[in-house]
């Protein structure tokens, strides 16, 4: 039994490819924290992007996770691989900084 001390430790990456388009980008990754939700939020601020799992309420601007593991981003993230921050992530929320 976890106490409220214990932090679970995120680890992974996600591949970053280019989309169909200049700014699209497609974001792959087979981290089983995935696994929970089918629905994300997610936010960049330039330097970080922050990937959040929705709860009951799906916002408009969440993206869905396919079943091939991938969604479709418009951004101009780098392309490459970007690991998860294992201080910064959590089991709600993923933080990328590139």
């Amino acid at each position: 039994m976890k106490t409220k001390l214990e932090k679970t430790i995120i680890v992974g990456s996600i591949n970053v490819t280019e989309g169909r388009a200049q700014r699209y980008r497609q974001l792959y990754s087979n981290s089983k924290w995935f696994d929970d939700s089918e629905y994300f939020t997610v936010k960049e601020d330039g330097k970080c992007l922050k990937i959040r799992k929705c709860g009951l309420h799906i916002p408009r601007n969440a993206q869905k996770f396919t079943s091939s593991r991938h969604f479709m981003y418009v951004s101009e993230l780098p392309i490459g691989r970007l690991d998860f921050d294992p201080e910064d992530s959590s089991e709600d929320e993923l933080v990328i900084y590139y």
